[in-house]
């Protein structure tokens, strides 16, 4: 595991412990977990990400070959471990290679064969902000493990975005990048 994820992974997971796993029964469970996230990024918009210093732009953009390597437990005492994958969308306003804001959609799915043990979780919605290489983002949604019923989930990720366009320099935009992080999901 490198370095950054390591450091991430001690900044963000002590917040899963402050998360209270009150007893509740199947129908009221609540989900708490967390892991590290990894990806890539395509911007959309024709011209992609400006570059820094440049005037700001709309952006949009779509996730993919997205996983988390996830440990999630709910408090009927049922757990899920295991790669998730995410697959998203989301768009700024106003966005450069410096700073940006918008809404991001991501939907996650994971199964683990040899236990049958499983996590859907169809959409997670709502906001993230970037300045330079930092990204926060804050989504909600309802999510299942081992197919008990839906629950509601707060899901916390804070990744480092890394431009990889070949041979791009500071004053070419960003059409692609990688992230790489660490994430929490509690009730």
């Amino acid at each position: 595991m490198s370095e950054f994820i390591v450091r991430r992974m001690r900044r963000v997971l002590p917040l899963v412990a402050l998360v209270p796993l009150a007893l509740s029964s199947p129908a009221e469970a609540a989900n708490v977990g967390g892991g590290t996230v990894m990806g890539a990024v395509s911007f959309t918009n024709v011209g992609g990400l400006p570059p820094a210093g440049a005037d700001c732009a709309n952006t949009t953009f779509n996730l993919h070959d997205t996983v988390a390597h996830a440990f999630i437990l709910n408090t009927v005492i049922t757990g899920y471990a295991g790669d998730v994958t995410l697959n998203g969308t989301g768009s700024g306003t106003c966005e450069n290679a410096t700073l940006g804001m918008g809404t991001l959609s991501l939907s996650g799915n994971g199964l683990v064969a040899t236990t049958g043990s499983n996590i859907s979780c169809p959409t997670l919605s709502g906001t993230y902000i970037r300045v330079l290489t930092e990204l926060t983002t804050v989504l909600f949604g309802d999510c299942s493990v081992n197919s008990f019923p839906m629950t509601r989930v707060t899901f916390i990720a804070e990744v480092n975005f890394l431009p990889d366009n070949v041979g791009a320099d500071l004053d070419d935009p960003v059409l692609t990048a990688t992230f790489q992080g660490g994430f929490t999901v509690s009730p």
